[in-house]
Order: structure tokens, then sequence, then C-alpha cells
């Protein structure tokens, strides 16, 4: 659930359902339905290092699990069109600024 305040909204004004996906297991769904966001997540500073992107929360997938019976995934999950942008050229930030001096 994204904390009041903190959705994203369209051009109308209209709030947004951006899709994301898990980059572990491939799931795939809206930003509202992830299961901690980035405000839940502890040690998130300590699990992104400088450079990657900011994940949107972790994976709400649940997988059968030999071990333990069931598990949530939990790994992170990104917007699927930064994904997107970020597979075709992962040095698209540094373009950008270059362009900008």
């Amino acid at each position: 659930m994204i904390p009041e305040g903190w959705e994203t909204y369209d051009v109308k004004g209209h709030i947004q359902r951006r899709p994301v996906e898990c980059e572990d297991c491939g799931w795939t769904g809206f930003e509202d339905e992830v299961q901690e966001t980035i405000w839940q997540i502890d040690s998130l500073l300590d699990r992104v290092s400088p450079g990657e992107i900011m994940p949107v929360g972790s994976c709400p997938e649940i997988h059968l699990d030999s071990h333990d019976g069931e598990s949530i995934c939990r790994a992170f999950v990104h917007y699927s069109d930064v994904l997107v942008a970020w597979r075709e050229a992962p040095n698209v930030l540094e373009q950008i600024v270059e362009a900008t001096e």
C-alpha cells in the first residue's frame, strides 16, 4: 500500500496505478500491490547500492518452499517502464547529464 500523499498522479490529477515487476521471480502487478513499500523495508539503504534503481517495494509473490512450506519472495519490485529503459540503455542517466552540461 502506498502511504497517503505519496501517490503517483497523471497530468489530469488522477491517481495512477503504475505497473511493476519483480527482478527475481518475474511477478507483475501494480505499485499498490507490493508486499512492503520502500518505507517499510528494513535496511533498504544496505540493500540498494549507489547507482542502482530505487525499488518501489518488495514482491508479494508466494512460492512453495520444500523446507518451510510457503514463503514470500520479497525481492525488489521496480516500475516496469523504468526497467525497460534501464535494460535498453543502462547509462541513460549519464547521457542525460552529459547532454545538459
